[in-house]
């Protein structure tokens, strides 16, 4: 059996709106997360949670 956490990492991007950082899904991982949380965005405390279960965060495109 593969390990799917590794195959499929959460690709996000990470802005910052008046000071607030935003972190925006990606991908249809990152995507699937935030329907599960029924947000648009993750915060720090969701992507720590998330490493948590294994899976391994890309950050793509700063722009703070």
């Amino acid at each position: 059996m593969t390990d799917t956490k590794t195959i499929y990492p959460l690709q996000v991007r990470i802005t910052s709106n008046w000071g607030n950082e935003r972190i925006y899904p990606v991908n249809e991982t990152a995507k699937t997360f935030t329907r599960l949380t029924r947000k648009k965005t993750l915060d720090r405390d969701e992507i720590a949670a998330i490493k948590g279960l294994g899976y391994s965060v890309e950050v793509i495109g700063q722009s703070i």
